[in-house]
């Protein structure tokens, strides 16, 4: 049985005198220790699907859904504030945007902490090193009484995880979480999400426009084009296989599977070429 289950859901925004559909009738199911990959260009419906789920939609936005549930609660019956932070969290692309620079990273968790636990003072400087050390975080407590622009990306990254997590989610939503790290420190926060995964039930909801990155550590993936979903199905089985020409298209526009020293094709020249009517 699905964890979160998603059926029917979408989103509206003004437009105009009338309304523009950007989610239209979304539907996926994400299991309990699974990431699930949710993949396409800017502006696809990514990011607003994801935050549908946390009530995050701008001013004037409005959400319909069949069913957004999460084990057995339904999302659509309770305040979003018992749902953000407490079962579900999300982490961006920026880590720097998510952090004040005029408070440390211990200040940062302890804040979450006393608005979501009943810990007291001494207990939630003892969560805050736990979580720090968690995600990966060398000597916690020396990182703890750190300022952000003090702790590199991949660690501002971790510290922002830690904050995520830090009031027993059992959902992250990481929405292009390594798109401003480099190589090697993207590696490493994709390896913390499958470590987090396993080690403690965690199910994820990876946004990215990388299907490099998807595969690295999805389960599954579903593609999404102009707010809908085009395909779905296991990491393996799409990457290999594709059905639909934009998925075909977003990986023949990718670096790692073209040949060096022809040009890039673009997903729009490879989606276009495929004769696909996509009006």
């Amino acid at each position: 049985m699905s964890y979160l289950d998603i059926d029917n859901l979408s989103v509206t925004l003004p437009h105009g005198q009338g309304y523009r559909h950007v989610v239209k009738g979304v539907s996926l199911t994400l299991n309990k220790g699974e990431i699930l990959g949710i993949v396409g260009e800017s502006g696809s419906g990514k990011t607003m699907t994801c935050s549908a789920l946390l009530s995050l939609l701008p001013a004037g936005a409005h959400r319909t859904a069949d069913r957004l549930q999460l084990d057995s609660l339904d999302l659509t019956s309770v305040s979003p504030a018992s749902v953000r932070g407490r079962l579900i969290s999300m982490i961006s692309q920026d880590p720097a945007a998510a952090l004040n620079p005029v408070f440390t990273i211990q200040a940062h968790i302890d804040a979450v902490l006393k608005q979501h636990t009943d810990k007291n003072r001494h207990n939630r400087r003892t969560a805050v090193l736990e979580l720090l050390d968690a995600v990966g975080l060398p000597d916690p407590l020396r990182v703890s009484k750190r300022y952000p622009h003090q702790l590199s990306g991949g660690m501002q990254q971790r510290a922002v995880i830690a904050m995520a997590l830090s009031a027993g989610a059992q959902v992250l939503i990481a929405d292009e979480p390594t798109t401003a790290l480099d190589v090697s420190v993207q590696a490493k926060i994709l390896d913390l999400l499958q470590s987090l995964r396993h080690n403690l039930a965690l199910s994820v909801l990876l946004v990215s426009h990388d299907l490099a990155v998807i595969a690295q550590v999805c389960d599954r993936v579903v593609v999404m084009l102009n707010g809908e979903i085009v395909e779905t199905g296991t990491v393996q089985s799409v990457i290999q296989a594709p059905h639909h020409p934009y998925t075909k298209a977003l990986l023949a526009a990718s670096p790692a599977r073209h040949q060096r020293g022809n040009p890039l094709p673009t997903v729009a020249s490879s989606y276009l070429n495929s004769g696909f009517d996509h009006d």
